[in-house]
């Protein structure tokens, strides 16, 4: 063992130690040679030690690399997270003001809609109440007004209008006049035909029916049927040509 404490170490004094065994066996010298055989096991084994060390070192290197990767990949993945999240958030607030935005919108064009729908309404009740033509008879027409006058009785008084099967000649047949007289005196006097003549006494009676509370649970069909009219489509033709709106659009926008 002396000898292996006076010998320089280094990486290759195993194998010097082996082969100064082996020297010393070869010309006799047992004692040298077991000693330097120590020496080789003693060596061998710091090598061993030192390799196993190393090792070691390099295991916990590549360990806490591999943790730092991994922390710095889930930092990674957090920032992409957040990155998300914040897209997302930002997608959804945009989403959420534009929605809110078209809402409003929304809002305004109906409250306006339902202004202008409410003013035609209006109107329409007003007209409804007027009860004579507007123009006057031409002059030296004295028979046009006093057929107009009577129509307007027979309108008033007995409601003829509700009549679906009403025609020029019934009436004419009613008043005792020819037919041409009659068409011909609503023409000039009121500037109209007969059938428009007698459908705006048939769409004022239909506003009247709308706006009497009395009549709010009855059907278009029923009000329809009540005013003079023997078909829905004709009496919503007619209505909305008269008034700007349907039906159902004037008894939806009545009151406030």
């Amino acid at each position: 063992m002396a000898y292996y404490r006076k010998m320089p170490r280094d990486g290759r004094l195993s194998q010097i130690y082996e082969v100064k065994s082996k020297y010393y066996a070869t010309i006799g010298e047992t004692r040298l040679s077991m000693a330097y055989i120590d020496s080789t096991l003693a060596e061998s084994r710091r090598h061993e030690e030192q390799f196993s060390a190393l090792q070691l070192r390099r295991v916990e290197q590549r360990n806490h690399l591999l943790e730092q990767l991994a922390k710095d990949q889930q930092l990674n993945m957090e920032q992409l997270r957040s990155a998300g999240y914040l897209r997302s958030l930002m997608i959804s607030i945009t989403a959420l003001l534009l929605v809110a935005c078209l809402m409003l919108l929304y809002l305004i064009l109906y409250r306006k809609k339902r202004a202008a729908y409410q003013e035609l309404v209006r109107r329409s009740q007003e007209w409804a109440r007027v009860k004579s033509p507007s123009a006057g008879p031409p002059a030296g027409q004295k028979i046009d007004l006093e057929l107009i006058q009577e129509l307007e009785r027979l309108m008033l008084e007995e409601k003829l209008y509700r009549d679906s099967e009403l025609s020029v000649d019934s009436l004419a047949q009613r008043l005792g006049a020819k037919r041409y007289h009659i068409s011909g005196a609503i023409n000039r006097y009121a500037n109209k035909s007969f059938n428009t003549f007698i459908n705006e006494y048939r769409i004022k009676e239909a506003i009247r029916l709308l706006s009497e509370a009395e009549y709010k649970t009855f059907s278009l069909e029923g009000i329809a049927l009540d005013s003079g009219f023997n078909e829905r489509r004709n009496f919503h033709r007619v209505f909305r040509k008269m008034t700007g709106l349907s039906p159902t659009e004037f008894k939806q926008n009545m009151g406030s």
